[in-house]
């Protein structure tokens, strides 16, 4: 039998050559202390292939897809990058 696990949420991921490590982790304190984060701890260490990994990833893009299509989830706008905005005054500057 399969054993099902719940996560609150992921950790580091890491890839070390072929190996990836994906930190999932669950939350132990809702954060009552002075600075009033909740805390995480990590759980469990997922660690598979880097062909597994890539494969996950594919799977998890084409769910996020269709849940986009539904109008489940919403596409946040890209946020443009320092070297962007930089390129964006340079031209506006060169227009004046």
């Amino acid at each position: 039998m399969v054993e099902d696990k719940f996560f609150d949420g992921v950790g580091n991921v890491a890839v070390q050559g072929a190996i990836a490590r994906v930190e999932l982790t669950r939350l132990v304190d809702l954060g009552g202390g002075a600075d009033n984060k909740p805390v995480q701890q990590v759980d469990m260490r997922l660690v598979m292939p880097m062909d597994a990994f890539l494969r996950m990833y594919q799977a998890m893009g084409q769910i996020v897809s269709q849940m986009e299509e539904k109008g489940v989830v919403r596409r946040k706008e890209a946020v443009p990058s320092v070297e962007e905005k930089a390129v964006v005054r340079r031209k506006d500057s060169a227009q004046k």
